[in-house]
C-alpha cells in the first residue's frame, strides 16, 4: 500500500496536473467557460493555497491522489469556522480510482485535525460530485449548510464532529 506523503514546492506542477485530471469529469457539466475559470485555479491551487498541507500518494508513473488540508486556525474564514481543520481539492488521478485513496486521504486528514485539537472538520461539494457526497456521509460528515452557487453549480458545506465540539 502507498504511502501518504507531505508534498513540497517541488511537487506543485505535478499537484496541478493532477486536479485538471482528477476536475476534468465536470468540464462538460459547468460548461466551458465555466470549466477554463476552473483549470485556472486548479492549476494554480498548489502555489496559491499557502496555509494548506498538500498531502499525496505517488505511483509509479507519478502522483496517483492529492488532498489540502487546513490545520484548525487556517481555514477559510468565510468558508469554515476559523478553529475548523477543513480539506478540499480531493483528487484521484483516473488510472488510480477505486482503490481507497479518497477514503484514505481523508482519514489522514481526520486524523492530522484531531492530533491539532479542531472541534470540526469540514468540507464543501456540490451537487455534481456525488461519488464524493456519499463517500463523505458515510464517513460521518453532515450537511451544515448552503453555499453560495458556483459553477452553475449548487454547494454544501459538510462537517465532522471529532469530539471537541
Amino acid at each position: 500500500m502507498s504511502t501518504i506523503e507531505h508534498l513540497t514546492e517541488a511537487d506543485h506542477a505535478s499537484v496541478g496536473c493532477l486536479l485538471l485530471e482528477a476536475y476534468a469529469d465536470y468540464a462538460e457539466r459547468i460548461g466551458p467557460d465555466a470549466w477554463m475559470r476552473l483549470q485556472d485555479g486548479l492549476a494554480q491551487a498548489a502555489s496559491g493555497l499557502r496555509d494548506a498541507e498538500i498531502a499525496g500518494v505517488r505511483g509509479p508513473a507519478g502522483l496517483d491522489a492529492v488532498v489540502f488540508y487546513f490545520p484548525p486556525g487556517r481555514s477559510d474564514g468565510k468558508m469554515f469556522p476559523r478553529e475548523w481543520a477543513s480539506l478540499r481539492l480531493l483528487g484521484v488521478a483516473r488510472s488510480a480510482r477505486g482503490r481507497g485513496l479518497s477514503r484514505r486521504l481523508t482519514e489522514w486528514c481526520i486524523e492530522r485535525a484531531r492530533q491539532q485539537g479542531a472541534p470540526q472538520i469540514g468540507l464543501h461539494t456540490s451537487e455534481a460530485m456525488t461519488t464524493a457526497r456519499c463517500l463523505y456521509e458515510r464517513m460521518g460528515f453532515v450537511v451544515d449548510g448552503d453555499l453560495p452557487m458556483n459553477f452553475g453549480l449548487r454547494y454544501w458545506r459538510f462537517r465532522r464532529s471529532l469530539g471537541g465540539g
